[in-house]
């Protein structure tokens, strides 16, 4: 006896769920399984979600340190300068033989004081990296002016009490302590001034572009 396959047009013969072999002959595609909605859903195959890339950020709002300005060794320079004025207002200004006298037992006492408010003046200068403030930026051209007009007159005076003697030079000679604040004081007059003038012609370009 041959078996016919049940006809899938028949409403008495439906599809068999899912759990059930499908009958003897049955030529329709197999079962799906359902969810747990009820509806049939294909498997799709698994693909992990794409890796975004790292925001990105504009260079202004990177963090770190300020870059520094382009005359910032001239500020280093300058303060050393100071400071070697400080010193040399202790040294020995006048020397005679074994015999020296001291800047601070005279107008040494006027470019120690001037010498540390240079130095004071472009310490904060540095810590603030080169933005002036209440136009101290013109502090140690003054300084160094200062320390000039007061070493220069200094230096004449020995020179001049000095004789000559059988042929040799006798006197009181320039100590090592007024040559040091001359030469300190045109350090520092003349390094400030270009950082002045440096500072000045970067807050012109910056009110142009504002």
């Amino acid at each position: 006896m041959t078996t016919v396959p049940p006809d899938p047009q028949d409403p008495n013969n439906q599809q068999p769920g899912p759990g059930y072999p499908p009958p003897q002959g049955w030529q329709g595609p197999p079962p799906q399984p359902q969810s747990s909605y009820g509806q049939n859903q294909p498997q799709q195959p698994f693909y992990p979600p794409p890796q975004q890339p790292p925001p990105t950020y504009p260079s202004q709002y990177i963090a770190g340190p300020p870059a520094r300005p382009s005359y910032y060794p001239k500020l280093v320079v300058a303060l050393i300068a100071s400071i070697c004025i400080c010193i040399g207002s202790l040294g020995p200004w006048v020397t005679i033989f074994a015999i020296s006298k001291a800047g601070v037992d005279g107008d040494g006492v006027l470019t120690l004081i001037l010498g540390a408010i240079s130095a004071v003046g472009i310490f904060s200068l540095i810590s603030r990296n080169g933005r002036p403030k209440y136009g101290d930026r013109w502090a140690g051209p003054v300084v160094g002016a200062l320390c000039l007009f007061i070493s220069i007159p200094n230096a004449f005076d020995v020179a001049d009490q000095a004789t000559e003697f059988m042929g040799r030079t006798v006197g009181p000679s320039i100590g090592w302590g007024l040559w040091l604040v001359m030469v300190s004081a045109a350090v520092v007059c003349l390094s400030t001034f270009h950082v002045a003038q440096e500072i000045g012609k970067e807050k012109k370009q910056q009110t142009q572009h504002s």
